[in-house]
């Protein structure tokens, strides 16, 4: 089931792999920043897959409404399939293609 909905969400454009910043600061205004660059929008639903919990990133997004943080150990289906965007962290890629054949 996993395979399948992150196969239709990169057939439909919305799986990004990118590269996250340090977030030091730990501000909403850095991470909605690089949100936008991501190319997601305002009021635009979020996944970010991490390799691990980046704690800078949690703290400055979590008051961003639809913008929702997985780790590659535990990617939620429904999180998945909700949202508008799926920002995968470059470091995942090669652990999503072993586990999922993605």
């Amino acid at each position: 089931a996993m395979a399948t909905a992150l196969d239709n969400a990169a057939a439909n454009g919305a799986v990004s792999v990118v590269s996250l910043p340090s977030f030091e600061d730990r501000k909403t205004k850095t991470v909605v920043s690089w949100l936008a660059s991501a190319g997601v929008g305002a009021g635009e639903k979020a996944l970010v897959i991490t390799k691990e919990q980046n704690e800078g990133l949690y703290l400055g997004g979590r008051n961003i409404p639809g913008l929702v943080f997985n780790t590659q150990d535990s990617i939620h289906i429904y999180d998945l399939l909700n949202a508008d965007h799926v920002l995968i962290e470059e470091a995942v890629v090669p652990h999503l293609q072993e586990r999922y054949g993605a």
